[in-house]
């Protein structure tokens, strides 16, 4: 029988692990296409400008590699794929591994995906510069 917590901390660790391999690959995929904001500037929720935030922030904001979040959600679900799998090779002993067969996780997943989704549209858009003075989805767009 599989303990409560191991069921909560195996996923957890493995997951941990992904994401500390898939990193330097990210990374460095990053910096070599230059996937960061091309010009500085924040806009604050009522869409004016930031001077403070935009002044002390001028250098590091061109240089900081945006989708850095792929490294959450696909090591998210690299883990879901390798439990849904070894449930399906050993059914009896890691069944209860099987958190997606749980209809607790479906909701949860899928706020994942859609919110990952529209940070990855937001950073492309940030990336891009678009021709757009603030870059980025605004923030009504992100929360609708």
């Amino acid at each position: 029988m599989i303990g409560e917590s191991l069921k909560v901390f195996l996923p957890i660790t493995v997951s941990f692990f992904i994401g500390i391999c898939l990193s330097p690959i990210l990374t460095h995929y990053l910096y070599k296409y230059k996937a960061w904001k091309k010009k500085v500037g924040k806009i604050d929720a009522f869409g004016s400008e930031t001077p403070i935030f935009n002044e002390l922030h001028k250098e590091k904001e061109v240089g900081t590699p945006r989708l850095g979040g792929i490294i959450i959600w696909a090591s998210a679900i690299i883990t879901a794929i390798i439990f849904w799998c070894i449930a399906r090779i050993f059914p009896i002993s890691a069944g209860r591994l099987d958190f997606i067969s749980r209809s607790q996780t479906w909701i949860p997943l899928a706020t994942l995906a859609i919110g990952a989704f529209i940070g990855m549209i937001d950073d492309i858009l940030e990336i891009k510069g678009n021709g757009c003075e603030k870059g980025g989805l605004s923030l009504s767009k992100r929360i609708l």
